[in-house]
């Protein structure tokens, strides 16, 4: 009886929730998640290991160099690329500002300026 059970148990999991996105809802409206917590998760999802130093408009698309704060190489990307983990999603000229998502989380850096 008891591998009957566990038969029944394994063929009715669901398998659709596979990435973090998938339990978005989950983790914004849990009551047991403290608002330490979220802010720590929020934290570990931000661009901290790269500075936002300059842009340019080439054929039509922007393109936004990035130097790693750990290596000092800097790298030219597109909207759309994958930096370190992190997807960028947007470039607002007006406001020079990238915006970054990991895991359901966005995080915003602004251009450098020199002094």
């Amino acid at each position: 009886m008891r591998r009957t059970l566990a038969a029944l148990s394994i063929a009715a999991a669901p398998l659709g929730a596979m990435t973090i996105e998938d339990y978005q809802p989950l983790l914004d409206n849990s009551p047991f998640l403290s608002v330490a917590f979220k802010a720590r998760i929020a934290a570990e999802a931000t661009i901290t290991d790269y500075s936002f130093n300059g842009y340019a408009d080439i054929a039509g698309a922007w393109q936004l160099c990035l130097i790693n704060k750990k290596d000092g190489l800097a790298s030219w990307h597109a909207v759309g690329a994958d930096v370190g983990g992190h997807k960028i999603t947007d470039f607002n000229p007006d406001t020079q500002t990238i915006t970054f998502e990991k895991e359901g989380i966005s995080s915003t850096i602004i251009l450098e300026q020199v002094q």
